[in-house]
């Protein structure tokens, strides 16, 4: 992905293709940037949970850990119920950093406290601040990333980063005041790259650009369940061997994860999305036969923990990216946007303890007899799928459609954005010209080209910014982008 962005920006600017590409480039690294930054700081204060419900015992911490998965999978659920009250904007724009401070903290409160209580009633008020923090940041990468096409590759590179840098962090420098900090810089770095629009209506596109039938979501939801099913089952699974000691869930078996975000993420954009689902039926039909590892002792427990984390990558691409790309096609986008993570949530709390229930009553081996049912069910769920044309529609409404109708002009895009802000005719001048170059002109060379000084010119500008809603040239041009694409 970097070299994507480092690639796209050294071509030369007299290069046609070079406003687009940019454009693109900057539209795609503000995403990348806070999807990042809050998985790194949600991992960190997700594996220092774990270590906290060490304390508890390994049949407690079992409970503890699926109790802290249904607060988080709550978190999600209250961002789209809160964008939807009839607040005004500009305290709903407040929300996201009031809650970026709260996650930091609970977070920090979580480690000062050393009784047992405290302790896990600051953590779990950091798992429930953290889903509505997620839940803000898949709605705007949502929104942001539908015109590029490349929704799977960047929402993989981010999470693939966030773990390449948890990683260490967990690893080498572990002291809770290093971990804060990391966590305090991730958040810092979230609110600064969020874009300011939370309190703005949400887009939804209409009737005649909707291509996805109700069957898709459908489809997809049920898929959701019955992966997060399969996936609480090795997730309970790991869970009981860290509180016995056996391995620890952040070592280096996780580093596989960046690989298998990394496939699954190609997947996700490779026509349309329809391979993702096939592929992770086969992650998930290899990984069923862990159950045979945990009787060869530690060596076993290892090579289940890396068989985990690659099926993991496939199993996060396909529960996030499908409706992150589906959003905008829905009443209530919002909740679609992060519905994928609150199935997650709500189906692996009761997985977990099943499977740790299961295990105690009836060993290992009908865990493999329960991943082969759910295999059989997703298989048989896929085809099912591909029989009544699901997965189809989009190509084929992308291959027979008729001549689309000839685009807006430059000229009229921006009259229309001018006309929802309600801009004047120097305002939208000030656009026109910040359209035409990009945005690259200095403060001076605006001014000259309009014939005003600095001072009035830089006034106009923060007219424009404040009638927009954003806080400067790059805002401005990424508002622009998603009103007008």
């Amino acid at each position: 992905m970097i070299g994507i962005y480092s690639g796209a920006l050294s071509r030369r600017r007299k290069n046609f293709l070079f406003p687009q590409t940019r454009r693109c480039c900057v539209q795609m690294l503000r995403p990348f940037i806070y999807l990042t930054s809050f998985s790194v700081m949600f991992f960190l204060t997700e594996f220092a949970l774990h270590t906290h419900l060490n304390a508890f015992g390994a049949q407690t911490m079992t409970a503890l850990y699926a109790a802290a998965m249904f607060i988080n999978g709550c978190g999600y659920l209250l961002f789209p119920l809160l964008a939807r009250t009839r607040m005004p904007a500009v305290n709903k724009n407040l929300l996201v950093p009031a809650a970026s401070a709260l996650f930091v903290l609970s977070a920090a409160l979580a480690e000062i406290f050393a009784q047992p209580g405290p302790r896990l009633l600051f953590s779990f008020a950091a798992m429930a601040v953290g889903g509505f923090l997620g839940g803000a940041s898949l709605w705007a990468a949502a929104v942001a990333l539908r015109p590029t096409g490349m929704t799977g590759k960047l929402y993989a590179a981010a999470i693939a980063a966030s773990v390449a840098v948890q990683y260490p962090i967990q690893n080498y420098f572990a002291a809770p005041h290093l971990r804060l900090a990391a966590v305090a810089a991730a958040a810092a770095l979230f609110v600064r790259a969020m874009p300011p629009s939370f309190g703005e209506p949400a887009r939804r596109l209409p009737p005649q650009e909707r291509r996805t039938p109700a069957a898709e979501f459908l489809f997809a939801a049920a898929m959701v369940v019955l992966l997060s099913y399969f996936y609480s089952l090795g997730d309970g699974v790991l869970m009981k061997l860290n509180a016995e000691g056996k391995l620890t869930v952040f070592k280096w078996p996780r580093l596989f994860y960046i690989l298998s975000l990394m496939v699954a993420g190609w997947a996700a954009d490779l026509r349309s999305g329809r391979a993702l689902a096939v592929i992770s039926l086969a992650a998930a039909a290899l990984t069923a036969f862990y159950p045979f590892l945990l009787a060869s002792g530690s060596g076993g427990y290892q090579i289940f923990h890396l068989c985990f984390w690659c099926f993991a990558g496939f199993y996060v691409i396909c529960f996030s990216v499908p409706f992150m790309r589906m959003a905008e096609e829905r009443n209530f986008p919002e909740l679609w946007a992060c519905l994928g993570r609150i199935i997650k949530q709500f189906v692996n709390c009761a997985g977990v303890v099943f499977t740790s229930a299961l295990t105690e009553v009836s060993g290992a081996r009908w865990i493999f007899w329960c991943n082969a049912a759910l295999v059989a069910a997703m298989a048989a769920w896929l085809a099912f799928g591909r029989r009544i044309g699901v997965g189809e529609t989009c190509a084929q409404e992308t291959e027979d459609e008729a001549p689309a109708a000839p685009q807006a002009t430059e000229d009229e895009r921006i009259a229309a954005f001018a006309e929802k802000y309600g801009l004047s005719a120097r305002e939208m001048e000030i656009l026109k010209m910040l359209v035409d170059k990009n945005a690259e002109q200095t403060t001076q060379e605006l001014a000259d080209a309009l014939g005003v000084s600095r001072r009035t010119c830089e006034r106009r500008l923060s007219a424009l910014y404040a009638k927009t809603g954003v806080r400067n040239r790059a805002d401005l041009m990424i508002a622009y982008m998603r009103e007008t694409r």
